[in-house]
């Protein structure tokens, strides 16, 4: 029933105008319904679950975290809604709430500015883990460091004045936070017998793993003075890092 603001008569849904007193009813507007059409865009850091195996949980979120920073500046830039995230992937919409003629362009050049920026992050890291070298001092000849954050390999590449210089870059590099593994393509000047690399495991001390490849626990010095600069004390070490070990004498 429609009432009639004015006089309070009753009338039936179809009148518009009140059958007692003649005042215009009010008539319920019709819902408005809008279409409209949106691109989605949807993107997926690859190698984060690589990464969440041999990381702890907080630093794999920081890294993600990270990254999603990023990845929202470039999405907003274009005009587009972040919806949300997924572990490890971003969902993103072009052209709601607001409409452009080229949303779908837009979405599209969105996703090839995100590789564009994960491609620069991956630049920076292999650029932060040259600069650490340089800090140790190792004399290296057109030294270049390249870093893919999806598999977590390091490819070095330069001239190193000699083995053990190279094994230390390889070292640093392996040791450096989130590097899973390191592609040697460096030359030496001097070529010298390779050494062994040994991964830190929990217990060890430089005794026992001297005593393991010298058959003698007072030979650690040597791999102390084989670390260095990496190692500045012989207990300063930790399960995961990876150990130069310079051959029997």
């Amino acid at each position: 029933m429609a009432v009639c603001p004015s006089c309070g008569e009753d009338n039936p849904e179809r009148a518009r105008f009140c059958l007692a007193c003649g005042t215009a009813l009010a008539l319920e507007a019709a819902p408005r319904i809008e279409r409209k059409y949106a691109t989605a865009l949807f993107a997926d850091i690859v190698g984060s679950t690589a990464l969440a195996e041999r990381e702890d949980p907080e630093v794999v979120r920081s890294v993600v975290g990270r990254a999603f920073d990023r990845l929202a500046v470039e999405i907003e830039r274009y005009g587009g809604l972040l919806e949300k995230f997924v572990g490890d992937a971003v969902l993103a919409v072009f052209g709601v709430p607001r409409s452009h003629e080229d949303d779908p362009e837009r979405a599209v050049r969105a996703a090839l500015d995100l590789q564009d920026v994960l491609a620069e992050a991956n630049r920076e890291a292999g650029g932060a883990i040259e600069k650490y070298i340089g800090t140790l001092g190792l004399t290296v000849t057109a030294l270049t460091v390249t870093f893919d954050g999806a598999t977590g390999i390091a490819k070095v590449y330069g001239v190193a004045k000699d083995q053990e210089t190279k094994e230390k870059v390889i070292l640093a590099a392996g040791n450096v936070f989130s590097v899973a593994g390191v592609e040697d393509n460096m030359s030496v000047d001097l070529s010298q017998p390779p050494a062994k690399f040994y991964t830190v495991v929990k217990g060890d001390t430089l005794s026992k793993i001297a005593k393991e490849f010298y058959g003698n626990a007072s030979e650690y010095p040597r791999i102390f003075e084989a670390n260095k600069p990496m190692l500045t004390h012989p207990d300063k070490i930790y399960p995961g890092q990876n150990l130069r070990i310079p051959p029997k004498a």
